[in-house]
């Protein structure tokens, strides 16, 4: 019994042999699942970033092939990590990203489009189990998962109704879409990735992301009351926002804001343009 064991089904299957070009194609969106996932599980605001994973997450998720075997129109494989945690399981965190990737794929199959993503998903793993499933449309069948954990075996399947709940998920308009109404501050633009804050008239604080195309908007909307659209990470244990990826900044004018610019100045307080400076 191995790890993981991944069973392909189907026509393309002759004789217990599986296309080369299925397994490479296959195990390249198989690697993004799970580090895709694993960036969800760390607290990464998106899954799809450039650049390399980090170094230990890559070693917590490197995959050897240990047994291939087939017959008729299925074959399977057997796979095992390079690096494994038998002392601690339950610190295993390469352990919890397979659960997530394979739990979560299963939630997906039997949930409602319209419900939150299942935890360690967002929308950059679901488009590495869709890139998976192009073998769906090349003789494959059916992709069963089969996860042997310690604590009693983790089994999904991708099939083309999953398949089609996927792309589901992927094309709804509205998929994490929030509008959030609040004064915009500390902005930061100095990492890899450009960040502020959003503070709500109710509720803690909210963390921004920013692209280069909307730098120059948040710029000119600092310290200012604004409603912001954009794609938010939920914490999946309290389903509080953790931050949301700015799509659309609109300013908001308040009535304090507009009374405290139309005030009269006292007398004697001139702008520079009245007093010809």
């Amino acid at each position: 019994m191995r790890l993981l064991e991944i069973r392909f089904r189907g026509p393309a299957i002759e004789r217990g042999r599986l296309p080369v070009a299925h397994l490479a194609s296959f195990l390249d969106s198989w690697r993004k699942v799970v580090q895709r996932t694993g960036r969800v599980l760390r607290g990464e605001a998106r899954s799809v970033r450039p650049g390399q994973p980090p170094q230990d997450l890559r070693s917590e998720l490197e995959f050897e092939l240990v047994t291939f075997d087939g017959e008729g129109d299925s074959a399977s494989l057997g796979l095992e990590r390079r690096l494994e945690n038998t002392s601690f399981p339950e610190m295993d965190f390469g352990l919890k990203v397979m659960q997530s990737a394979i739990g979560g794929l299963r939630e997906i199959g039997s949930s409602d489009p319209a419900e939150a993503l299942p935890n360690g998903l967002d929308p950059g793993v679901l488009r590495a189990w869709r890139d998976a499933g192009v073998l769906l449309g090349q003789g494959v069948e059916t992709i069963e998962f089969t996860l042997n954990d310690i604590s009693g075996p983790v089994r999904s399947a991708l099939d083309p109704d999953v398949l089609e709940r996927i792309r589901e998920r992927l094309t709804r308009p509205n998929v994490n879409i929030r509008k959030i109404e609040g004064r915009l501050l500390m902005v930061d633009f100095t990492g890899r990735e450009a960040r502020c804050r959003i503070h709500p008239v109710d509720g803690e604080p909210i963390e921004c992301l920013v692209d280069e195309e909307r730098k120059e908007a948040v710029l000119a909307n600092m310290l200012k009351d604004v409603l912001i659209t954009g794609e938010v990470r939920l914490d999946p244990a309290t389903g509080t926002i953790r931050s949301i990826t700015v799509q659309d900044i609109e300013r908001r004018d308040t009535p304090d804001t507009k009374a405290s610019d139309d005030a009269p100045r006292p007398r004697g307080l001139l702008s520079e343009s009245e007093s010809g400076g």
